[in-house]
């Protein structure tokens, strides 16, 4: 157009008028042809939230509330040193064992107490806190102190769930503050977030982040992962603190951190306050949390498999154990499950964590990519086989930790393939249940004359036996003996 334009202004001889229209001629032809590009603005003149001289920006009175529910935790935990690598077997961690398993005699290890310290969340005016299992594992003793007081509370174990990495604990006393509790699901990135905790153990400490991303997992933190991540920062002695948003309600409980030291580096994880109150409810009823189980083994998909089965998404089954739930509704090796009750299953981490999230004999409809065809089934979930009870709610047993015993805990542990009953994984020291005799290593058979397979049946004998004497009658070293409970 332009050489076109110049040839135009050579042929004509024309005047000074000439050139002008000439000019707004080659003007529009080029505009008419030039690439529009149409930018959505923003508005020029946004409102402000303007604050006078006389006024302070503050966040204070949303979420002071928050504050108070929010209390130090102190754990003492005994550690045993003997500079000596033992098998990973669990029980071979123990002196009491190795002295049958460990040649070299004479190795007696130190213990020596550590103190842990951590954050908690009153969640009940009855002191009902919530806090990571981490903080309080193996403790002795757990010592909880109040916001703004130095009355020293000994805490009493609940339950833990070391697969969520959650545990419950209680202290006494009446009109505690709590913490009112958000809906997780409803968080959105770009929230305003606050941690409150005890980092490094300085004491009441809160910080003001935002919601960075939701649904995180295949960190390694648990094994059941489904973190809010936030860029408050979180620091060593924040764990098992609150994220509230800025009405002081709790959105998730501080659990880890990504540093390459000790400190924060704004990429925090706490988890959903939704999964918090599922996970208090099991503890407080039943002192376990019991999760869906499926059977089955997956993997995430690669590029070639992508492309094989034309889909960006979903968690490939490399085994279906028998007789399980999968087994029985025919899933097989190869399916690519894409969608649970309409939720998108994007990870093999994905969809162990949504199977997770369901109960025990829950009906779920699972979609399932079969080669090219899309297959619909309905699946009721089972038991975990390998969930773990840190205490229950029986007074007489607290502090212990069981597992129900399968081939996954007969081949971890080296029991003999006949083994039956509970299996007794760890016992706090000092605690009712190790006033009790109960100790590490023991299978729990019967209870008087009622037979012991799984901690259900646990809970009932102590409920149908209640107010009286009992028999507990356990496998201990290769003979079975009788400890009596009051």
């Amino acid at each position: 157009i332009l050489s076109f334009s110049c040839i135009i202004l050579k042929i004509i001889q024309g005047g000074l008028l000439m050139k002008i229209l000439i000019t707004i001629f080659i003007f529009f032809i080029t505009t008419l042809f030039s690439a529009n590009i149409d930018f959505k603005e923003a508005k020029q003149h946004p409102t402000r939230d303007s604050v006078d001289k006389n006024s302070v920006a503050s966040y204070h009175d949303g979420i002071k509330n928050g504050i108070l529910s929010v209390v130090n935790i102190s754990a003492k935990k005994l550690s045993k040193k003997n500079g000596k690598n033992f098998s990973n077997n669990p029980f071979l961690q123990d002196p009491f064992f190795r002295q049958f398993f460990d040649k070299q005699k004479g190795i007696r290890p130190q213990k020596k107490t550590q103190i842990a310290l951590g954050s908690g969340v009153i969640v009940s005016e009855d002191g009902y806190i919530i806090t990571n299992n981490h903080v309080i594992s193996h403790a002795t003793s757990i010592i909880v102190t109040l916001s703004g007081s130095t009355k020293e509370y000994n805490a009493k174990l609940i339950g833990t769930d070391p697969r969520g990495d959650l545990a419950l604990i209680k202290i006494d006393g009446k009109k505690h503050p709590y913490i009112e509790f958000a809906n997780s699901d409803d968080a959105k990135v770009g929230d305003v977030v606050f941690a409150i905790g005890n980092p490094f153990g300085v004491g009441e400490s809160v910080t003001k982040g935002i919601v960075s991303a939701k649904n995180k997992s295949g960190l390694g933190v648990n094994e059941y992962e489904d973190f809010i991540q936030t860029d408050a920062s979180i620091n060593p002695g924040n764990s098992g603190g609150a994220l509230v948003d800025s009405r002081g309600a709790l959105v998730g409980i501080s659990t880890a951190i990504i540093s390459k030291g000790q400190g924060s580096v704004g990429i925090g994880f706490a988890i959903p306050s939704n999964t918090v109150k599922k996970t208090i409810k099991s503890l407080i009823t039943t002192g376990v949390v019991k999760r869906g189980y499926l059977g089955v083994s997956v993997a995430n998909l690669d590029s070639s498999l992508f492309a094989f089965y034309n889909s960006n998404r979903g968690a490939l089954i490399t085994n279906v154990d028998i007789n399980t739930p999968a087994d029985i509704a025919g899933i097989k090796r190869g399916d690519l499950i894409i969608e649970i009750d309409d939720k998108d299953i994007h990870t093999a981490t994905n969809l162990k964590t949504t199977i997770g999230s369901y109960e025990p004999n829950s009906k779920i409809d699972i979609t399932i990519l079969r080669g090219k065809n899309k297959i619909y089934k309905s699946i009721v979930l089972a038991d975990s086989p390998s969930d773990i009870s840190k205490g229950t709610h029986l007074k007489q047993l607290e502090g212990i930790s069981l597992k129900e015993i399968n081939k996954t805990v007969i081949q971890k542990y080296s029991l003999a393939s006949n083994a039956r009953g509970i299996l007794v994984v760890d016992v706090a020291y000092n605690s009712q249940a190790y006033k009790n005799g109960l100790a590490r290593g023991d299978i729990i058979v019967q209870i008087e004359d009622i037979q012991i397979n799984k901690i259900d049946d646990l809970n009932r004998a102590f409920k149908r036996l209640a107010n009286r004497q009992k028999r507990i009658w356990i496998f201990r070293n290769g003979a079975f003996t009788a400890l009596v409970v009051d």
